[in-house]
């Protein structure tokens, strides 16, 4: 199965429906913005994203999307992360391994990256949630 984009801006408006869904504050459906799916999903269009600037030896724009993908200091998406974190029902939070909430935690966080500190800020965070619930 092929899915046939057609030029830079189709593939820039794809990386925008995905940024928005995975990072909407009201989503409809909250499995979009953990999903691995998603993220694997994304990860194709930015490879796409990151194969165009480079068959075009654009190298500035190459290093402007590495750079908009780091996560760590980017406040607004931070807390919204957290809050998300904060709205998973216990009961799907607790159960899982030390593992298992990492890797949630990078399906989360796509399409940006987030060191592996921030990822065990992000990790202890959601613990700190739903200890007590």
């Amino acid at each position: 199965m092929n899915l046939e984009i057609d030029g830079k801006w189709e593939l820039i408006a794809l990386h925008r429906i995905i940024l928005e869904a995975k990072y909407n504050e009201s989503p409809v459906d909250l499995d979009v913005q953990g999903s691995p799916f998603s993220k694997f999903i994304y990860e194709k269009v930015f490879s796409l994203l990151i194969d165009h600037y480079e068959s075009e030896g654009d190298k500035k724009e190459v290093e402007r999307w590495l750079d908009w993908r780091k996560l760590d200091g980017n406040s607004l998406q931070i807390d919204n992360l957290k809050n998300r974190l904060s709205i998973i029902h216990s009961s799907n939070w607790a159960p899982l391994s030390d593992e298992n909430k990492v890797e949630y935690i990078n399906c989360l966080t796509t399409p940006y990256l987030a060191s592996e500190t921030l990822v065990q800020e992000l990790v202890e965070f959601a613990d700190n949630v739903h200890r007590d619930s």
